[in-house]
């Protein structure tokens, strides 16, 4: 059985490893540019960042709040002493997770081509560089694919060990982003056999790393919780108030236009009043979600639209406590599936016509080029210096 496991594993690796050096490249270009971004670009703490570096432990287990930043700040303190390395660590981390996640779905719900194409122009995108170059609470909330990933990989019966581990990681450090829980809940109904199954396929060693996954995992949310009650109501988002229900709708008409149309004016985020997507992007979610309706009775399907749907709910309930960037991980697997429309309907009036084949490539790789040049300008170019960035350097020294 072992020699077996072996051969499988020298296979899978002899077939992956071009893509898996080619990612490996593309990752640490990723790492590298978030690392100059957070350190030369913006080099002063920002007043809406995540700084808890200054935090005792008991503190951390008292308001476990965003509890995964907690210890990656904490950690990178004690080994490098430098604020700002500390500070901006978890945005990166977070990155190239989100990164790793979304080419993974991609590629397997649709091709690798689109995989490259899709992870390209999300990965140049200016909201993806402002929410993960500093260390916002934005960027935790691009974390939702990573029970994405590992389910697939659970039904698929694939890595079903490490991809239990890792479904089992994801929920439990989502309970400690605020507004996530809502999605936990959904995401163990929707793979409860799947993980009963892959918990009943474990070895004794899986189960026991699963076990003190699990508890050492909850035992801050017990103890916070023991400590101050109100914890469970931040980290669920409940709204106290009654105007926030009845003001549900136009928070969630309002979120669906700083997405596509006109963002509220959040200096850290962006430019003026420009909405988080740009004209290519918001194309290709159009055409994405056209897509996904035409393929209704796919579980993906199914999966993107409820995800978007509760995101909105969720935004619309707490009165917008919770960051729009809750529905940015599948509205990026909708541009994808607009990538993947395009090609696919292009190959359908040229099926067999090579020369044709290359053009569609060659006009996909442009869209993504033109709109990557546009978004890295916005970024590294136009808000540094914009009145934008004035006023967060302000607003930081202050």
């Amino acid at each position: 059985m072992k020699k077996l496991l072996k051969c499988r594993f020298a296979k899978t690796l002899k077939e992956e490893a071009q893509p898996l050096f080619i990612g490996a490249i593309f990752l640490t270009l990723l790492g590298g540019a978030l690392g100059y971004s957070s350190q030369k670009l913006v080099p002063f703490v920002l007043s809406g960042e995540m700084n808890f570096v200054a935090r005792s432990l008991s503190e951390v287990l008292q308001n476990p709040v965003f509890f995964h930043v907690q210890v990656i700040q904490k950690l990178v303190h004690a080994a490098t002493g430098n604020l700002l390395i500390s500070v901006r660590t978890p945005g990166v981390i977070t990155a190239l997770i989100f990164t790793f996640c979304y080419f993974t779905i991609v590629r397997n719900w649709f091709s690798r081509r689109i995989a490259w194409l899709a992870t390209v122009l999300i990965v140049s995108s200016s909201w993806f560089l402002h929410m993960t170059g500093v260390s916002l609470p934005e960027a935790s909330y691009l974390l939702l694919l990573v029970p994405f990933v590992c389910g697939i990989y659970m039904r698929a019966n694939r890595y079903s060990e490490l991809a239990t581990w890792g479904f089992t990681t994801a929920c439990i450090m989502l309970l400690y982003v605020p507004g996530m829980s809502w999605f936990v809940v959904p995401a163990l109904i929707w793979q409860w056999k799947q993980l009963v199954l892959s918990v009943k396929s474990l070895s004794l060693p899986g189960r026991i790393i699963g076990g003190l996954l699990l508890i050492s995992g909850t035992a801050p949310l017990v103890l916070g919780a023991i400590h101050d009650t109100s914890l469970l109501l931040t980290l669920l988002n409940i709204p106290n108030e009654i105007s926030s229900i009845t003001s549900a709708p136009s928070t969630m008409l309002s979120s669906v236009g700083m997405l596509l149309w006109r963002s509220t004016d959040l200096p850290i985020l962006g430019i003026a009043n420009l909405p988080i997507l740009n004209g290519t992007m918001i194309l290709l979610f159009v055409l994405g979600m056209y897509h996904m309706y035409r393929k209704k009775n796919l579980d993906r399907a199914k999966l993107l639209v409820a995800s978007l749907v509760f995101g909105l709910i969720v935004i619309g309930l707490s009165g917008a406590k919770v960051p729009i960037s809750i529905l940015l991980p599948s509205a990026s697997i909708a541009i994808a599936a607009g990538l993947a429309l395009l090609l696919q309907r292009w190959l359908v009036v040229f099926p067999k016509n090579p020369f044709a084949r290359r053009l569609a490539l060659a006009f996909l790789i442009t869209t993504v080029v033109v709109s990557g040049v546009y978004e890295t300008t916005r970024y590294f170019i136009a808000w540094p210096h914009s009145d934008d960035f004035a006023r967060v350097e302000k607003t930081a020294q202050e």
